[in-house]
């Protein structure tokens, strides 16, 4: 026999889940909405004025800049499951999906961040005269973001594929193994089920 939805610790739990999913989801669309949105606006004045152009670092980190983005906003758009966590056929089902599609997401957001910061030093490098030192620096400082990105994204972040009562099959991040197995055996003994 199952508890009723009304008990306050499970319901609690479940509801605050689906709104952080539900909200991480909008904002995610929100974003590559805006970022699809820019591209239709520019890519003509892109192709105008950049595509035309001789191979310059300039013109080099334009196209890096933009194709990254690029793939890290298509990256979010995969990571979109419109059915929400619940649904039968989600693409994280799959341990092997579920790790694979935040390591690549993880790493695109990676190679985007350091774009930025070979981008930082060359505008610092221009509006400086041509001080390296200073340059040097900017970059120094535009790489801390990539560093604490791979100990965050690949060392500390551990992910499981886990069947949570009420909810559903999901891909679980950020919580260590053991960890996410306390919340499912508890909520599987709140409402009784077979852990």
């Amino acid at each position: 026999m199952s508890a009723p939805l009304s008990d306050a610790p499970a319901t609690t739990f479940v509801l605050e889940f689906l709104e952080s999913d539900a909200l991480g989801e909008y904002c995610i669309l929100a974003v590559v909405c805006l970022i699809f949105y820019d591209y239709a606006l520019t890519f003509t004045s892109e192709v105008e004025l950049i595509w035309g152009r001789r191979l310059t670092s300039v013109t080099l980190l334009f196209h890096l800049n933009r194709w990254i983005t690029f793939a890290w906003t298509a990256c979010g758009l995969l990571t979109l499951d419109p059915a929400g966590p619940t649904h039968a056929f989600s693409f994280f089902m799959r341990l092997p999906a579920c790790i694979g599609l935040n390591i690549l997401a993880g790493s695109v957001s990676l190679i985007l961040k350091s774009v930025w910061a070979v981008f930082s030093a060359v505008r610092i490098y221009a509006i400086s005269g041509g001080s390296w030192r200073l340059s040097y620096v900017v970059y120094l400082l535009g790489m801390v973001p990539v560093g604490t990105g791979v100990y965050g994204s690949f060392i500390a972040t551990s992910y499981s594929v886990s069947n949570i009562p009420v909810i559903g099959m999901t891909c679980v991040e950020n919580i260590k193994d053991n960890e996410a197995e306390t919340v499912i055996c508890e909520l599987c003994n709140y409402y009784h089920l077979q852990c």
